[in-house]
Order: structure tokens, then sequence, then C-alpha cells
């Protein structure tokens, strides 16, 4: 008689029966139900059932062969990133402004990862900027294992336009529809409800009577009378009110403002570059003769610029 056993997966339980799945052949079942050994295949020309088959006990194997032994994971998140470096190789970068600028709330951005101080140019002036710097010394006695560690970055406001600033601070002027509005290209002024400053002196250059203006992504819509070499004589065409420093856009109407102009050069050799920066974001870069023109401005500093395409 050929014999002939076959080991599948086996039970931890001792077999439960022994059962006849066909002429000849027997089948230990185990209580879980895993077949154990299968035995007594009648030989060739043999007939079924004229002997007693025999039984072969086949070894068993424990179900642990085919477990694969639990992995220990640290009991925290925490503990995961112990053991990674502490050094980034990338940099955190948090844009300052009044909700964030006290020493207080800078040692909290700092325990956070803080690692660039972003100081845009777009919102406040010279003097405004120089006050976050000042808290950063100040954050830096709160909390001494930081300091020096900070980097600046100065955004710079690039080719957009945007309305200047009002006799008090942050404030909004309410405008009817109807009424007359002026955009003055002197940013020195201060503005009312009568009129605002904008930033760039091209304006009036490139608009036209009939046109609109779209101010604080379009909320202030006003609509060109005509234009002056230094200002534009406007209706108010909706109820609206004007914040503050706020973007204009003329829809259809290209205003030629170069990347690099007065506003930024200032920025750079007055600010950036006497308080050390470490970057300049170079806003609505164009082309690399852009970058080219920011870097004759650092007096020969290694700062190093993040071009913003």
């Amino acid at each position: 008689t050929t014999e002939r056993a076959i080991a599948l997966r086996g039970s931890r339980a001792a077999p439960a029966a022994v059962t006849q799945t066909a002429p000849g052949v027997m089948a230990t079942v185990g209580a879980a139900g895993a077949v154990v050994a299968l035995a007594a295949l009648g030989a060739s020309g043999a007939k079924a059932g004229t002997r007693k088959p025999r039984m072969v006990q086949v070894a068993r194997q424990s179900v642990e062969t085919f477990q694969q032994n639990a992995l220990e994971y640290p009991a925290s998140y925490e503990k995961i990133a112990d053991v990674n470096n502490k050094e980034k190789d990338a940099d955190i970068i948090c844009t300052i402004g009044p909700k964030s600028w006290d020493p207080e709330v800078l040692v909290e951005l700092m325990k956070a990862g803080m690692t660039v101080i972003r100081c845009n140019m777009s919102h406040g002036d010279h003097e405004e900027q120089s006050m976050k710097l000042a808290n950063l010394e100040k954050a830096y006695e709160l909390a001494p294992e930081f300091k020096g560690k900070m980097k600046i970055l100065m955004d710079t406001r690039g080719p957009e336009i945007r309305t200047g600033t009002f006799e008090v601070y942050n404030s909004k002027k309410e405008l009817k529809a109807g009424q007359d509005f002026k955009l003055v290209t002197d940013y020195s002024l201060k503005g009312d409800e009568s009129m605002v400053a904008i930033t760039t002196e091209q304006l009036p250059k490139s608009v036209k009577p009939g046109q609109r203006i779209l101010i604080q992504d379009g909320t202030v819509i006003l609509e060109v009378t005509e234009a002056k070499d230094d200002e534009v004589l406007c209706k108010v065409v909706n109820n609206c009110k004007l914040g503050e420093k706020k973007n204009v856009n003329v829809p259809g109407v290209k205003v030629d403002i170069p990347v690099v102009g007065e506003r930024e050069i200032k920025d750079i050799e007055e600010w950036a570059v006497p308080n050390n920066a470490d970057y300049i974001a170079l806003s609505f870069v164009q082309s690399a003769d852009d970058v080219k023109d920011c870097r004759k401005h650092f007096g020969g500093k290694d700062i190093k610029v993040i071009s913003k395409i």
C-alpha cells in the first residue's frame, strides 16, 4: 500500500474525531476543524476496503509558527518623536502681527518650533517692523535658550497696488454710492472719507474714464471719471467700508510696476540690511533679472533670496 501523509495547518487542540471522508481515506479532524492527517490511500490495483487502513499521525505544527511576534512600539507619540534627530532641515516661518508680537507670545511660538520671523512690508512701516525685533529681544530675555536662533525674513510688497492709511490707525471709512472719491499717488497723505493714497504713481497713467477700480477684494467699487498726473477722480459705485492698506485691482488693465521698485529698494537698504535679515522673500518674481536687481542692494551681506513665483 502506498501511503501519503499531507500536513496542513495544525491546531493546538488534540484531534476531536476520526471520520471517513471517502472509501479508504481516513481523516483526523482537530477540535478547531483543521485536518491533521490523511492516510491509507489504496495502492495501485488494490480494492478499497480490502485491508484495514493504517493511521499515520503527522506532527502537528504550532499555530505560533504562523503568527508574527507582536512588535513593541513606544507608548506615546512623544516617545516616537524623541528618537528622531532634533535638528530640523526645514524652517518654520511665522508671520508676526498685532496678535503675535508680544514677547510672551513670541516665546510660545519659539517653544512650538518657530525658526523664522516673517515681517511683511505690505503691512506696517519700518518703525512697526523694528518694534517686532525689539520684542524678539525681550522674548530672548524670557527664554535665553533661544537667543540668536531665530532668523529674520523680510517679505517685499512687490508690484501690487495698495491703499494707504488713515489718521486713526486701523480704522475704516464709510463710503456711499454716488459720492466722489480720489486716489492720490502721494503715499505720505493720510486718507479720509473723500480720498486715500495708493502705492504706485503708475495708476493715473494706466486708467481711463469709465473703467472700474476694485479695492479690498472687490468689496469697494470705484468708477473712473478723470485721470490726472498724480490722482484718479472716481465715483463710488456701492455702499461700503474701506480699510487701510487694501489691495487695488483694475480688471483688464496692466499697470507697469517693477518687481524691485523704489519702495523695495528702500525696504532692503534701510531696514533689511541694517537689521541683518537672513532672507528676502521677493514677491511676484518674473525673471532672473528680478533676483539680480534685488541682490544689488544687499551691501555685500549674505542674504538669501526666496523667489515667490
